[in-house]
C-alpha cells in the first residue's frame, strides 16, 4: 500500500534533481525510496542529507557511538537566547 509518491528521475522539479545530483556525488549509489519521496521538496532532502555530513563531523570528536545522541540532542534542543558578548561578562 503506497500512500507517498515516490518520484522517478523525470517527475523531479529543477531544484530536487540538482539536489539528487549534489547527494550522489558525495554518496554513490542508487538513490532508496525514502530520498525519492523526501525529493518532493528539495528543501526537505536537503535538510535530511545534512544530517549525514553533521555525523561525519562529530565521530572525530565524539566517536561512533556518542555522535548520534549528541546530534539528536542538538536538533530537539530547545532555541537558546544568544547574549552579546561584554567585556568581563560571565555566561552562566
Amino acid at each position: 500500500m503506497a500512500f507517498l509518491a515516490v518520484h522517478s528521475d523525470d517527475e523531479l522539479t529543477p531544484d530536487a534533481a540538482e539536489a539528487a545530483q549534489r547527494f550522489l556525488a558525495a554518496h554513490p549509489g542508487p538513490l532508496s525510496n525514502l530520498d525519492r519521496v523526501l525529493l518532493g521538496s528539495s528543501s526537505v532532502f536537503s535538510a535530511y542529507t545534512s544530517w549525514f555530513e553533521l555525523r561525519d563531523e562529530l565521530i572525530p570528536f565524539l566517536g561512533e557511538r556518542a555522535s548520534p545522541c549528541s546530534a539528536s540532542r542538538s536538533a530537539t534542543a530547545p532555541p537558546r537566547r544568544i547574549r552579546p558578548r561584554s567585556s568581563g561578562a560571565s555566561w552562566s
